[in-house]
């Protein structure tokens, strides 16, 4: 089946016209507008010999050019990949070369470190700077481009998007949407909102557009919703925006979600107009879950889900979040909710058959609107891919009544703050430090963080704790460096000679609650 591309913008600029769309500081949007821009930008891009299914990495902040370039990139049938700025330019420069992007959209601060990376990028041909002034600036490409509409019929088949997740190893693997299945992908968050949003709504994108919170983006432009954009999160700043712009939904990581409850004074914040709070991304402590009921009432929603598979597989929902009630219903706090309308979901053993409830195995998961694939991956595909069903790598348990627990991570992935750390690329970070011998990485609660990153480290020479923490800073994105580093003499290892992270576990566990 064809369509127009970019039919979902065009359909809800007709229908909302110049109704506020987006909110940016003081600058306001209407529908019309960015429709408008869009295609003036799509228009400009096609001018440029990009060729139908060329990629274009977006290194954005929030931010209405983030919203139109998207646009623009739908309306002209060429291939969107968002990348995440907080990663390292190493990490960027592996994203942007596995995909072959022919052109990056981008802050300043990305364009610099983009261009000490040229020479290694044999694909990238432009790059264009929101904020710049010479002639790759954004304003400058976006105004010779023409208004009018795309006249591009785009096919179900077509791959729209790649949404980068680093994969068990640690490499970057690209996970292909196409068309149809981002429009099921919408379909699917529109039945899983609960009561839809309308026109009296306000989306706050606190976190980034291409992370967790850019899932809402399209249900609520469909919808005729206001969406307030905030180029970087501060707990104060979202506070005030509640309070001003009576914001109605938002999204946040459990990180953000206990900033938030530090800031909070119920003298100057006023967030009685919340009707959603959605969360997710990472483990959220029992004391956090409470203190957010105490706060912003009975409006909580936690949401389960996958860069391969999108959002949501499971939701605990509002109804399930109770401060008091009965030893299963406290219990269900700790689970990820059930599956989600139109999501089929099994616990399976390593042979893939389906284990009765209440058994640990991997979280399987059917639906419309799951990736095709990994860009140039064929064979991770068909190992995550498996007739049908998403074999996600987390291991969990459902129980009785449908609730998913989820125990721990099948690829020892770790969460924290909602972004994914995985251990091997930690560890290689701290072996390329002179005094480091073997180093291995494993995650463990944090109040805050939801997980925090720990090394064990055997030291070749002396090594401080503090000075290794700093290489990786150099090494790494901030994020994913050890918060904590315990020197030991060796590591335990199985007869093949790997290190035994589960061991690790137990022994971090047992020092946690001061077991001898």
């Amino acid at each position: 089946m064809k369509r127009r591309a970019g039919f979902l913008v065009r359909w809800a600029a007709e229908r909302y016209g110049s109704r506020t769309a987006f909110v940016f500081g003081d600058r306001r949007c209407s529908f019309d507008e960015l429709h408008r821009r869009s295609n003036r930008l799509a228009h400009a891009l096609m001018a440029r010999s990009l060729r139908r299914g060329e990629r274009v990495a977006l290194l954005l902040d929030n931010g209405p050019e983030y919203v139109e370039a998207l646009f623009a990139l739908m309306k002209a049938a060429l291939v969107t990949v968002p990348v995440n700025l907080r990663l390292s330019a190493a990490e960027r420069r592996l994203i942007l070369l596995d995909c072959g992007a022919a052109t990056a959209i981008c802050t300043g601060a990305a364009a610099e470190l983009l261009a000490l990376r040229r020479r290694e990028l044999p694909d990238l041909r432009e790059v264009f700077v929101v904020g710049g002034t010479n002639a790759d600036a954004y304003d400058v490409l976006l105004a010779s481009g023409s208004e009018t509409d795309t006249a591009i019929e785009v096919d179900e088949e077509e791959i729209e998007t790649i949404r980068y997740t680093s994969g068990t190893t640690g490499v970057p693997k690209g996970a292909m949407y196409s068309t149809g299945a981002m429009y099921q992908q919408l379909t699917h968050s529109l039945l899983n909102l609960g009561d839809l949003p309308g026109a009296d709504d306000r989306m706050l994108h606190a976190t980034s557009l291409g992370h967790g919170s850019g899932r809402c983006l399209m249900p609520f432009w469909v919808r005729g919703a206001v969406q307030l954009l905030l180029a970087n999160f501060d707990a104060e700043m979202v506070l005030q925006l509640i309070t001003r712009e009576k914001v109605t939904h938002f999204y946040l990581v459990p990180t953000m979600l206990n900033a938030l409850l530090e800031r909070f004074d119920p003298a100057r914040h006023d967030v009685a107009s919340i009707k959603r709070l959605f969360y997710g991304g990472a483990p959220i402590s029992e004391q956090t879950l409470h203190r957010s009921l105490q706060v912003f009432g009975p409006v909580l929603r936690q949401q389960y889900g996958s860069t391969e598979t999108g959002n949501p597989i499971t939701a605990l929902e509002p109804d399930d979040h109770v401060a008091e009630g009965t030893p299963e219903q406290l219990r269900r706090l700790q689970s990820a909710g059930r599956p989600a309308l139109g999501t089929e979901l099994r616990i399976i053993d390593d042979e893939g058959h389906e284990l009765p409830r209440g058994e640990l195995g991997e979280i399987a998961v059917r639906r419309m609107g799951m990736m095709h694939g990994y860009w140039n991956r064929p064979d991770a595909a068909a190992k995550a891919l498996r007739e049908g069903w998403m074999h996600t790598g987390d291991m969990g348990v459902m129980d009785e009544c449908g609730y998913v627990y989820i125990r721990d991570r099948k690829n020892d992935m770790i969460i924290t703050g909602g972004y994914n750390v995985y251990p091997g690329e930690v560890e290689r970070a701290l072996q390329c430090h002179p005094g480091v011998s073997e180093a291995a990485v494993i995650g463990v609660p944090d109040a805050y963080w939801g997980q925090s990153v720990k090394a064990f480290v055997v030291r070749r020479g002396y090594v401080s704790e503090e000075e290794l923490i700093e290489w990786c800073k150099s090494e790494i994105a901030s994020y994913k460096k050890p918060r904590v580093i315990e020197f030991v003499d060796e590591l335990p290892k199985n007869p093949a000679g790997k290190v035994v992270r589960r061991l690790l576990k137990e022994r971090s566990a047992k020092v946690s609650y001061g077991a001898s």
